[in-house]
C-alpha cells in the first residue's frame, strides 16, 4: 500500500501496474465513480469496467483492446486515438464524448448513446452500432467498413438501413 501512496504523491502512474498485480483485481465494482479520472497512455487492455463511471474522464492513447464498459458512462470523456478493438461498450451513455483517431475495430457499441459525440477519423470497421443513438455525431474520415447500423437513430442515411 505504501507504494500506491508514494506513486500518487509523486504524480507517477507505477500503481497502477502495482494494483493490476494485487489479488482480486480484476473485479472493478459496478457502479465505481471514476468521473474526471486521466489515464494518458497506459495499458488497460482486458480490464472489466461494467457499469463503471467514466464521466469528464481522459483515456486519450490508452490501449484497451477487450475492455468492457457495458452499462458504463463515458459522458464528455475523452478517449483521442485510443485503441479499443473487440471492446464492449453496449448501452454506455457517451454523449458528448470526443473519440477521434480511436480505434474500435470489431466492438460492440450496440445501443451507445453518441448524440454530440466526435468520432473524426475513426476506424469503426465491422463494428456493431445497431440501436445507437448517432444524432449531430461528427464522423468526418471516420471508417465505418462493414459497419452494423441498422435501427440506429442518426440525421444521415436512411433509417434503418434495409
Amino acid at each position: 500500500m505504501d507504494g500506491i501512496v508514494a506513486s500518487l504523491v509523486a504524480r507517477d502512474w507505477k500503481w497502477v501496474d502495482i494494483v493490476r498485480s494485487m489479488p482480486g483485481a480484476d473485479l472493478v465494482p459496478y457502479g465505481l465513480d471514476m468521473r474526471g479520472v486521466r489515464i494518458v497512455g497506459k495499458n488497460l487492455s482486458g480490464v472489466d469496467l461494467t457499469g463503471v463511471w467514466l464521466d469528464h474522464a481522459v483515456l486519450d492513447g490508452t490501449l484497451i483492446v477487450g475492455v468492457r464498459l457495458g452499462g458504463g458512462r463515458l459522458f464528455a470523456a475523452s478517449l483521442m486515438g485510443v485503441v479499443a478493438t473487440a471492446a464492449v461498450f453496449h448501452g454506455v451513455n457517451a454523449r458528448g464524448a470526443c473519440l477521434e483517431g480511436g480505434v474500435f475495430s470489431r466492438s460492440d457499441m450496440s445501443s451507445i448513446d453518441l448524440e454530440g459525440a466526435s468520432l473524426r477519423g475513426a476506424k469503426l470497421d465491422a463494428v456493431d452500432l445497431s440501436r445507437a443513438n448517432l444524432q449531430r455525431v461528427d464522423f468526418l474520415g471516420a471508417d465505418f467498413s462493414g459497419a452494423n447500423l441498422r435501427y440506429s437513430v442518426r440525421d444521415w442515411g436512411r433509417p434503418d438501413d434495409e
